[in-house]
C-alpha cells in the first residue's frame, strides 16, 4: 500500500508543479505537442529518458519498448513502433531522432542469450 501513496502524492506534486502557477506549462500544450526530438528508449523502469534529459512535458516525443527495439521498415511489420515513427517524423517533423541505450538491459541479455520457453508459454516475442 505504501507504493501506491508514493504514486498518488507523486501525482499530486506534479498537479503543483505544472498547474499552480497562473500560466502554467500545459496551457500551452492544450491544442497539441510540437516536440522537436524523438526519442526511442527501453522501457526499463531504472531509465526514465525525461528524468535523465531534465526534459518538460511536451519537449520530446518519446517511444519505449524492451531494449529499445525498432522493427524493420516492412509492410509486415508489427506498427507499433514504427507508427510512432512515422507520426514523429512525418506528422510532428520532429528535428533529431535519439535512440537511448543503457547499460545491463535485459531486454538485450533476453535477446542475446535466448531461454528454453516456459511450459505454456505459446510466444517468445523478445527471442524473435
Amino acid at each position: 500500500m505504501e507504493e501506491l501513496e508514493k504514486f498518488v502524492n507523486g501525482f499530486s506534486l506534479f498537479q503543483q508543479q505544472y498547474f499552480s502557477e497562473p500560466q502554467t506549462l500545459y496551457d500551452s500544450l492544450r491544442d497539441g505537442q510540437r516536440p522537436t526530438t524523438l526519442l526511442i528508449g527501453c522501457c526499463d523502469s531504472r531509465v526514465d529518458p525525461m528524468l535523465l534529459t531534465g526534459s518538460d512535458p511536451g519537449d520530446m516525443f518519446v517511444v519505449r519498448n524492451i531494449a529499445n527495439l525498432v522493427p524493420p521498415c516492412t509492410p509486415d511489420a508489427p506498427p507499433g513502433v514504427s507508427s510512432a515513427i512515422e507520426f514523429a517524423v512525418c506528422k510532428l517533423e520532429v528535428a533529431r531522432v535519439i535512440v537511448l541505450g543503457h547499460a545491463r538491459c535485459g531486454g538485450i541479455r533476453a535477446l542475446l542469450e535466448p531461454q528454453p520457453r516456459a511450459q505454456g508459454q505459446e510466444t517468445d516475442f523478445v527471442g524473435q
